[in-house]
């Protein structure tokens, strides 16, 4: 009895340092998955972000989404957010208010082109940095 008593005790204890190394394994995926991201794109408010999101034009109308609409009080309270390459990426609170900021001290008044770096957290992005990208000028043949 006391053999079978000490081999069941040998099996928990193996047992559950398989399940602590998978849950270590499983948590350090978590964080990988959890690294910085950076991401370019176009800022545009929650609000206007619900109509122009999965359809074809979903770019074209964010380069044309202006500085007005996003400070009106409405849309700005709804938060804001970057659309890059197609894909909505949601700010969270900090991410609101830095962009908010930028966006008014911006001589942009159309198509706020940024590139943010953060961290996803759920359908949230976590900014931790925020920058307006100028939109490049084109060349001209006397600029050759």
């Amino acid at each position: 009895m006391k053999h079978l008593l000490l081999v069941c005790a040998l099996v928990l204890a193996v047992s559950a340092t398989g399940v602590s190394q998978e849950k270590k394994a499983y948590g350090e995926k978590a964080k990988e998955e959890a690294k910085a991201m950076t991401v370019s794109g176009y800022v545009v408010d929650a609000m206007c972000a619900k109509g122009m999101a999965g359809k074809e034009t979903t770019m074209k109308k964010a380069m044309s989404h202006t500085k007005g609409c996003a400070l009106e009080e409405e849309c700005a309270s709804s938060g804001f957010g970057v659309f890059s390459e197609g894909k909505w990426y949601k700010f969270d609170e900090k991410g609101d208010k830095e962009v908010q900021k930028l966006i008014e001290d911006s001589s942009t008044e159309r198509g706020m082109k940024v590139e943010v770096t953060g961290t996803m957290k759920g359908q949230t992005l976590a900014v931790a940095s925020i920058k307006e990208q100028k939109a490049e000028q084109k060349k001209t043949d006397s600029a050759k």
